[in-house]
């Protein structure tokens, strides 16, 4: 629940957005894995794209056609393939879909983010190598305190926001030119 936004979330005993599943499969099955954008937490459940792709396979002839959402806010396609090989697979999709955005490229190889640390991947003569794991416990009752004063205080939020752009800044810092000042640290990673 934020200002913009005040929606019902669907979670089923998996973890994931949406309906509870039939186990096992007796239809077919497609997954999509993503963050936010496929997890939809700003939407009511019949607008996320899972829904929306599952009503038109539904009413295009394909009405056993089950859609999954595999969607997860603020993860990027290292979390990505990890929930794929634990928990995506074993759902056995017939078709799998990867929702990639901009942001993934940089926090691909990050050890943290915005939720605090995380799994990731390094390269490593030719391969890559899992990192991160387990994953360090986080100061939570911070992370818990952090929630109320967002849920809370209009200046909390407005405060934290000016600090993120002040750390994201990529004009404050001297390699970067002027001329990409204005660019969003995470489309960086394209030049």
């Amino acid at each position: 629940h934020a200002a913009e936004w005040d929606v019902h979330l669907s979670i089923d005993s998996r973890g994931m957005r949406g309906p509870e599943l039939q186990d096992p499969p007796g239809s077919p099955r497609v997954l999509l894995v993503g963050d936010s954008y496929i997890e939809a937490y700003t939407v009511q459940d019949e607008e996320t794209v899972a829904a929306v792709l599952q009503s038109d396979l539904r009413a295009s002839g394909r009405p056993e056609a089950e859609v999954l959402n595999g969607g997860t806010a603020g993860y990027s396609t290292d979390q990505e393939v990890l929930f794929y090989e634990r928990d995506g697979a074993p759902l056995e999709p017939d078709v799998t879909i990867l929702f990639f955005y901009l942001n993934d490229v940089r926090y691909n190889a990050l050890p943290s983010y915005w939720r605090g640390a995380k799994p990731y991947f390094s390269l490593d003569a030719d391969s890559l190598t899992l990192r991160g794991v387990p994953v360090p416990r986080g100061p939570w009752a911070s992370r818990e305190l952090s929630d109320r004063l967002t849920t809370h205080s209009a200046l909390y939020r407005v405060i934290r926001r000016a600090v993120t752009m002040a750390q994201n800044d990529p004009g404050s810092d001297p390699e970067v030119s002027a001329l990409t000042s204005n660019v969003p640290t995470e489309d960086l990673v394209w030049e």
